[in-house]
């Protein structure tokens, strides 16, 4: 799953956008029209979003500082559910432009 997370802004309060570039990286199209369940962990806020046919999706906005775990599920029209996946809000990113997985 390639997850990108971006800096809508850095004026307090803190803002972050997430978005999938690639659908996920699922050829098999299995995140077409999901839902994406998107969480602070830290602030205990979060956002639903719905992905395209490709599987891609851009989230609105949430609060974020650097550091945060910010946790994203999904589940299919058809009622399959994914892992959930906790990824670093961070400036270090992968070249691709991905955020890495929360530390242990």
């Amino acid at each position: 799953m390639i997850v990108v997370i971006t800096e809508a802004s850095w004026c307090l309060p803190r803002y972050l956008r997430i978005e999938s570039r690639r659908g996920c990286g699922c050829s098999s199209g299995n995140a077409a029209s999901a839902y994406f369940y998107i969480l602070n962990e830290r602030t205990q806020n979060g956002v639903i979003t719905v992905a395209g046919a490709d599987g891609s999706y851009t989230a609105p906005a949430i609060d974020g500082v650097l550091n945060d775990h910010v946790r994203i599920a999904y589940e299919t029209p058809s009622g399959s559910q994914s892992d959930s996946l906790c990824l670093l809000l961070t400036t270090d990113v992968s070249p691709d432009g991905s955020a890495p997985a929360c530390p242990p």
